[in-house]
């Protein structure tokens, strides 16, 4: 996957999760209508990323802000800090930095 589709799924899936939160917070659960989408998505994931990958793909997407709004920050073994944007979860998930 070349780094603008990433980019470009990173903040449709960003887009998809802030739409379903302000819905739920309208009175509007989505979940069933939106689950199917969700379970493809999963599976191209699957195909996409190795495990180690999508774990770090999914904490960027549904870990790090926290439920009180704070904002994690995660950190690799030498201690620098990892996955902080778009472009630091792309270096960490290919290798490439």
């Amino acid at each position: 996957m070349k780094y603008k589709n990433f980019e470009a799924f990173i903040i449709g899936m960003q887009k998809l999760r802030d739409r379903s939160e302000l819905l739920y917070k309208s009175g509007l659960d989505t979940i069933n209508y939106n689950e199917n989408f969700y379970k493809i998505i999963e599976l191209l994931m699957e195909e996409a990323f190795s495990d180690y990958n999508k774990e770090w793909v999914d904490w960027f997407l549904n870990e790090r802000i926290s439920h009180d709004g704070r904002v994690l920050k995660a950190y690799n073994a030498q201690g620098k800090e990892i996955c902080y944007d778009i472009k630091s979860l792309w270096e960490e998930v290919t290798g490439c930095h």
